[in-house]
Formats: structure tokens, C-alpha cells, sequence
């Protein structure tokens, strides 16, 4: 038997194993729960979005109006729920965009 290393023996070094496979998007952790949270935002603003519709298409019939100025006026509610849906939206958009400058 002999001690010497056999200088014919092919070279072997181990080869470099395949690159890991990326990770799996997560179930879990805070983007996860960022896209939910936009989700559920957006499916109840279009519920509520429904429901004013339904409610003022069912209230057509011609309401009395008292305006800040002048004589009161005979006045669709169909009219009268959209001019409030309408300054309610202006009036959250205006709050929202102040809050964000002050910060």
C-alpha cells in the first residue's frame, strides 16, 4: 500500500449547489395586511356608494327646502341628496388633505 496521493485522481471540488429558489410571497407580515386593509376600504366605499345611490333613485319626490337665502323652495330629494353627498365629499377631501399638509 502506498501513502502517496494518486496524482492521477480527477480534481474534485464540490461544485456550487443551485441558486435558492426566491422565497414565496408571504401570507402574512405588514404588506399583507396594507393591501387587505385597501381592499376592504375600497369594497365598503363602493357598498355605501350603492346604498346612497338606491336611497336617493327610491326619494324622487319634490321636498321644501329652506336655502340660507331667499323664500323656501319646492326641491327634488334626489337633488338635495346629492348637493350634501356632494359638499360631505369636498368637506372630508379638504380635512384630509390639511391633515396631511400639517403633518
Amino acid at each position: 500500500m502506498s501513502t502517496t496521493p494518486d496524482l492521477h485522481e480527477p480534481d474534485t471540488h464540490p461544485v456550487d449547489p443551485a441558486p435558492a429558489p426566491a422565497p414565496a410571497p408571504a401570507d402574512h407580515g405588514p404588506g399583507v395586511v396594507k393591501r387587505t386593509t385597501k381592499t376592504a376600504s375600497r369594497v365598503a366605499l363602493i357598498v355605501v356608494g350603492v346604498l346612497v345611490g338606491l336611497f336617493a333613485a327610491v326619494n324622487t319626490r319634490d321636498v321644501e327646502v329652506s336655502w340660507v337665502f331667499g323664500d323656501p323652495l319646492q326641491t327634488p330629494l334626489i337633488l338635495v341628496i346629492g348637493l350634501t353627498l356632494l359638499a360631505g365629499l369636498i368637506l372630508g377631501w379638504l380635512a384630509a388633505t390639511l391633515r396631511h399638509r400639517g403633518s
